[in-house]
């Protein structure tokens, strides 16, 4: 039989306590403080559910703390003040706490098995003849502490922690835009633009005015690390694009921005999901830039919703997890609207669109949706100057075009499928009613953003696709 050492995790234990101390009622009933191997590490445990039992916390605390638990241990003679300062410097994440819990589970269940059949060896040697029922007890007891080993670890409940009422009533400290009326610690976002808008550029100049905490175009940041994920411009494009950026903004070479360029990442894995964690904690990063959105789904298609879906459930959750911002960079259709599946507004906060002025330096930045805040509409100039670039207010120059959500529908719809019938258009309307899905192919007409390439004059069977498609 393997030995104690290596059924004890005094990792495992020590994070669970560490995790417990943020919010010990929810942990304390998972774990008893038998299922320590470290005795200390048992009595602050015991102590906590003791106090969570008598109610006994400061005013105005729902939980034991760790003071309030330290306190009754010096109170009876232990002191684990050093433990406890221990526990409270570890870095961890409360999501975490159900593995840790299972650990402990796991490894106190198989520490009792080990003891009985420990007990159960040293009877075949100094019974008087009754060994075999030992060895029967033995094995049974063994069967009972295995099939105890984490209760809950195939439970699909197991794992969730509700939110109560109580939760929700009780005071919170109003949320800081990490972006003034744009960004907001935790969200996930999308930025979309065609080919050649200067994408790249304005995303540079955003991440420097984050990391040094500028204002952005009028906008105030607050200062904090930015992890750029490129899979797009690859490495000697991307360092140039943000030299010229941190030039423009006078940035040193400390300036907390932080890349990976080419490395692979998809999405739709949990891998990468993972990795990217592990990198916005290395860095500390509040604002993560990811281009481009096709290429971190590598295999799925950005259509679908079954493929976009996915990778935004993921990114939003490694952003609460973390409470970085995130931004994807997305591309356009040739109508205008960004590319690809209805899903994707849906799964985000703020939806940016920018557009370039008649291949001018002038760019215009506007919110298709603001789930947080009001639409914002913002105009800049692109300003280069011998190895230099920086983005600054401009004035608004006239109404910029705007879609309704039936014509977005019918401009992506064209762009996926190419020319097609008023009644196929009407068919598929998935964001809006066929009725007004038909409504706007008129209205698009009428903008010259799609014409009717059959010749013919019936109106259902009539063939329509977007300015510049071929016949």
């Amino acid at each position: 039989m393997a030995g104690s050492k290596a059924l004890y995790d005094p990792d495992a234990e020590e994070r669970l306590l560490a995790t417990a101390l943020t919010d010990f009622a929810n942990f304390a009933r998972d774990v008893q403080p038998e299922d320590f191997h470290n005795k200390l590490h048992g009595q602050i445990w015991a102590v906590g559910q003791e106090l969570i039992d008598l109610g006994d916390y400061p005013q105005g605390v729902n939980v034991p703390t760790a003071a309030s638990i330290g306190d009754a241990l010096e109170r009876r003679g232990v002191d684990v003040g050093l433990l406890i300062a221990h526990l409270q410097a570890l870095d961890v994440n409360p999501v975490d706490a159900s593995v840790f819990a299972r650990q402990v589970r796991d490894l106190a269940a198989r520490r009792r098995a080990d003891n009985r059949l420990q007990a159960a060896l040293r009877a075949t040697h100094y019974s008087n003849g009754t060994w075999r029922d030992e060895i029967v007890r033995a094995i049974d007891g063994l069967s009972q502490d295995l099939t105890q080993a984490s209760p809950q670890a195939d439970t699909p409940a197991s794992h969730i922690s509700l939110l109560t009422a109580a939760e929700a009533l009780q005071p919170r400290p109003p949320r800081k835009w990490l972006v003034e009326k744009l960004f907001l610690p935790g969200s996930v976002n999308v930025m979309f633009a065609p080919p050649g808008t200067g994408k790249t550029y304005c995303f540079a100049d955003l991440s420097v005015c984050v990391a040094l905490g500028s204002p952005w175009l009028g906008l105030a940041t607050q200062q904090g690390a930015v992890l750029i994920i490129d899979e797009e411009s690859g490495t000697r494009r991307i360092l140039d694009r943000f030299a010229e950026a941190l030039r423009g903004h006078l940035a040193d070479a400390s300036t907390p921005v932080y890349i990976a360029s080419l490395v692979g990442f998809n999405f739709r894995e949990n891998e990468s999901l993972a990795t990217l964690d592990e990198l916005i904690r290395k860095v500390g990063a509040r604002l993560v830039v990811i281009d481009a959105l096709a290429d971190v789904m590598l295999g799925g298609d950005e259509n679908a919703v079954k493929d976009t879906q996915p990778v935004f459930h993921g990114l939003r959750t490694v952003a609460e997890a973390t409470g970085a911002a995130v931004l994807v960079v997305h591309h356009s259709n040739r109508g205008g609207a960004y590319r690809g599946s209805s899903a994707i507004p849906g799964a985000v906060d703020v939806m940016l669109e920018l557009t370039r002025r008649n291949d001018s330096q002038l760019v215009d930045i506007a919110t298709v949706k603001n789930r947080d805040g009001e639409p914002i509409t913002l105009s800049a100039m692109m300003r280069w100057s011998d190895g230099i670039f920086d983005l600054i207010p401009a004035p608004t120059v006239g109404p910029r075009e705007t879609f309704s959500k039936a014509e977005r529908y019918v401009l992506r719809y064209l762009e996926e499928h190419g020319a097609d019938t008023v009644k196929n258009i009407m068919d598929h309307a998935d964001t809006c009613a066929s009725t007004t899905a038909r409504q706007a192919i008129y209205l698009l007409a009428e903008k010259n953003k799609v014409w009717r390439c059959d010749g013919g004059s019936g109106t259902q069977s009539a063939t329509y696709c977007l300015v510049g498609d071929a016949k």
